[in-house]
Protein backbone atom coordinates (compact mmCIF):
# COMPACT_ATOMS: atom_id res chain seq x y z
CA UNK A 1 0.00 0.00 0.00
CA UNK A 2 1.40 3.37 -0.96
CA UNK A 3 1.81 6.07 1.64
CA UNK A 4 0.54 9.43 0.48
CA UNK A 5 1.51 12.61 2.27
CA UNK A 6 -0.86 15.53 2.10
CA UNK A 7 0.82 18.89 1.91
CA UNK A 8 -1.80 21.24 3.14
CA UNK A 9 -1.88 24.13 5.52
CA UNK A 10 -5.23 23.07 6.90
CA UNK A 11 -8.29 20.88 6.49
CA UNK A 12 -11.82 22.17 6.50
CA UNK A 13 -13.51 20.09 9.18
CA UNK A 14 -16.93 20.97 7.78
CA UNK A 15 -16.11 19.01 4.60
CA UNK A 16 -16.76 15.29 4.17
CA UNK A 17 -13.73 13.08 3.58
CA UNK A 18 -13.68 9.51 2.29
CA UNK A 19 -11.11 7.13 3.72
CA UNK A 20 -10.17 3.67 2.51
CA UNK A 21 -8.35 0.93 4.32
CA UNK A 22 -8.55 0.04 7.99
CA UNK A 23 -8.10 2.40 10.88
CA UNK A 24 -6.60 0.68 13.92
CA UNK A 25 -6.15 1.93 17.42
CA UNK A 26 -9.25 4.11 17.21
CA UNK A 27 -12.57 3.61 18.88
CA UNK A 28 -13.38 3.13 22.52
CA UNK A 29 -13.32 5.88 25.02
CA UNK A 30 -16.68 7.31 24.01
CA UNK A 31 -19.19 8.09 26.75
CA UNK A 32 -22.19 5.87 26.03
CA UNK A 33 -24.45 6.92 28.91
CA UNK A 34 -24.40 8.80 32.20
CA UNK A 35 -26.48 8.10 35.30
CA UNK A 36 -26.34 10.27 38.39
CA UNK A 37 -27.97 10.72 41.80
CA UNK A 38 -27.77 13.62 44.25
CA UNK A 39 -27.98 13.61 48.04
CA UNK A 40 -28.79 16.87 49.80
CA UNK A 41 -29.34 15.72 53.38
CA UNK A 42 -27.05 14.97 56.31
CA UNK A 43 -26.57 11.25 57.00
CA UNK A 44 -25.58 10.60 60.60
CA UNK A 45 -24.53 7.13 61.69
CA UNK A 46 -23.06 5.64 64.86
CA UNK A 47 -22.90 2.18 63.27
CA UNK A 48 -19.62 0.51 62.36
CA UNK A 49 -21.45 -1.37 59.58
CA UNK A 50 -21.89 0.32 56.23
CA UNK A 51 -25.23 2.00 55.44
CA UNK A 52 -26.34 2.91 51.91
CA UNK A 53 -26.63 6.63 51.21
CA UNK A 54 -26.71 7.06 47.41
CA UNK A 55 -27.70 4.57 44.69
CA UNK A 56 -27.17 4.68 40.91
CA UNK A 57 -28.48 1.93 38.61
CA UNK A 58 -27.05 1.51 35.12
CA UNK A 59 -27.51 -1.15 32.41
CA UNK A 60 -24.32 -1.76 30.40
CA UNK A 61 -24.58 -1.74 26.61
CA UNK A 62 -21.58 -4.09 26.18
CA UNK A 63 -19.56 -6.42 28.38
CA UNK A 64 -16.38 -4.59 27.32
CA UNK A 65 -17.57 -1.27 28.73
CA UNK A 66 -15.74 0.46 31.54
CA UNK A 67 -17.43 2.64 34.13
CA UNK A 68 -15.92 5.90 35.30
CA UNK A 69 -17.34 6.71 38.72
CA UNK A 70 -17.18 10.12 40.38
CA UNK A 71 -18.30 10.58 43.99
CA UNK A 72 -18.25 14.02 45.53
CA UNK A 73 -19.69 15.08 48.83
CA UNK A 74 -20.03 18.13 51.00
CA UNK A 75 -18.74 18.64 54.50
CA UNK A 76 -18.18 15.67 56.81
CA UNK A 77 -17.69 15.71 60.55
CA UNK A 78 -17.71 13.59 63.67
CA UNK A 79 -19.03 14.23 67.16
CA UNK A 80 -15.53 14.79 68.56
CA UNK A 81 -11.89 14.79 67.56
CA UNK A 82 -11.54 11.01 67.96
CA UNK A 83 -14.47 10.03 65.77
CA UNK A 84 -13.91 9.29 62.12
CA UNK A 85 -15.88 7.69 59.35
CA UNK A 86 -15.45 6.06 55.98
CA UNK A 87 -17.36 6.07 52.76
CA UNK A 88 -16.87 3.57 49.97
CA UNK A 89 -18.41 2.69 46.63
CA UNK A 90 -19.87 -0.78 46.24
CA UNK A 91 -20.83 -2.41 42.94
CA UNK A 92 -23.59 -5.01 42.85
CA UNK A 93 -24.20 -7.05 39.71
CA UNK A 94 -27.89 -7.87 39.30
CA UNK A 95 -28.28 -11.55 40.09
CA UNK A 96 -24.68 -11.74 41.27
CA UNK A 97 -22.36 -10.62 44.01
CA UNK A 98 -21.08 -7.33 45.37
CA UNK A 99 -17.62 -5.78 45.23
CA UNK A 100 -16.33 -3.07 47.55
CA UNK A 101 -14.46 -0.87 45.07
CA UNK A 102 -12.83 1.05 47.91
CA UNK A 103 -11.12 -2.05 49.24
CA UNK A 104 -11.80 -4.02 52.37
CA UNK A 105 -11.86 -0.99 54.66
CA UNK A 106 -12.99 1.62 52.16
CA UNK A 107 -9.49 3.05 52.17
CA UNK A 108 -9.72 4.48 48.67
CA UNK A 109 -12.59 6.65 49.79
CA UNK A 110 -11.67 7.37 53.41
CA UNK A 111 -13.12 10.55 54.82
CA UNK A 112 -11.60 11.33 58.19
CA UNK A 113 -12.84 14.53 59.76
CA UNK A 114 -13.59 15.46 63.31
CA UNK A 115 -15.97 17.93 64.93
CA UNK A 116 -13.69 20.88 64.22
CA UNK A 117 -15.36 21.32 60.87
CA UNK A 118 -16.38 19.71 57.66
CA UNK A 119 -14.29 18.71 54.71
CA UNK A 120 -15.52 17.88 51.24
CA UNK A 121 -13.94 15.30 48.97
CA UNK A 122 -14.01 13.94 45.44
CA UNK A 123 -13.17 10.32 44.64
CA UNK A 124 -12.90 8.66 41.23
CA UNK A 125 -12.52 5.08 40.10
CA UNK A 126 -12.50 3.22 36.79
CA UNK A 127 -14.42 -0.06 37.05
CA UNK A 128 -14.37 -2.95 34.54
CA UNK A 129 -17.16 -5.36 35.58
CA UNK A 130 -17.21 -7.32 32.25
CA UNK A 131 -20.97 -7.87 32.22
CA UNK A 132 -24.15 -6.76 30.49
CA UNK A 133 -26.18 -7.41 33.64
CA UNK A 134 -27.66 -4.39 35.40
CA UNK A 135 -25.20 -2.71 37.79
CA UNK A 136 -26.08 -1.03 41.06
CA UNK A 137 -23.46 1.35 42.44
CA UNK A 138 -23.93 2.60 46.01
CA UNK A 139 -22.12 5.01 48.28
CA UNK A 140 -21.96 3.42 51.71
CA UNK A 141 -20.92 5.13 54.94
CA UNK A 142 -19.94 3.97 58.44
CA UNK A 143 -18.57 5.34 61.70
CA UNK A 144 -15.25 4.06 63.00
CA UNK A 145 -16.38 4.25 66.62
CA UNK A 146 -19.54 2.43 67.70
CA UNK A 147 -21.90 4.77 69.49
CA UNK A 148 -20.25 7.95 68.19
CA UNK A 149 -22.07 9.62 65.35
CA UNK A 150 -20.27 10.37 62.11
CA UNK A 151 -21.95 12.85 59.75
CA UNK A 152 -21.70 12.32 56.00
CA UNK A 153 -22.44 15.29 53.75
CA UNK A 154 -22.92 17.71 56.59
CA UNK A 155 -22.31 18.61 60.17
CA UNK A 156 -24.15 17.80 63.37
CA UNK A 157 -26.12 21.06 63.28
CA UNK A 158 -27.86 19.79 60.16
CA UNK A 159 -26.11 21.95 57.57
CA UNK A 160 -25.99 19.74 54.47
CA UNK A 161 -23.68 19.77 51.49
CA UNK A 162 -24.36 18.56 47.96
CA UNK A 163 -23.25 14.96 47.45
CA UNK A 164 -23.40 13.29 44.06
CA UNK A 165 -22.61 9.88 42.58
CA UNK A 166 -22.11 9.89 38.80
CA UNK A 167 -21.50 6.75 36.74
CA UNK A 168 -20.40 7.08 33.10
CA UNK A 169 -20.32 4.08 30.77
CA UNK A 170 -17.25 4.29 28.53
CA UNK A 171 -16.95 2.24 25.35
CA UNK A 172 -14.25 -0.43 25.75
Amino acid sequence: MALIKIKSESMNLADDYAFTGTVTGAGGGKVLQVQSANYTSVYGTASTGYGIVITVVISPTANTSKFYIVHNNGANSGTNSTNFGHSTIVREVSGGGTTNLGGGHGSSFTINKDATGGESSVSTILDSPNTVSQLIYTVQVKSDNAGRTYYYNGISSGQAGQACLTVMEIAG
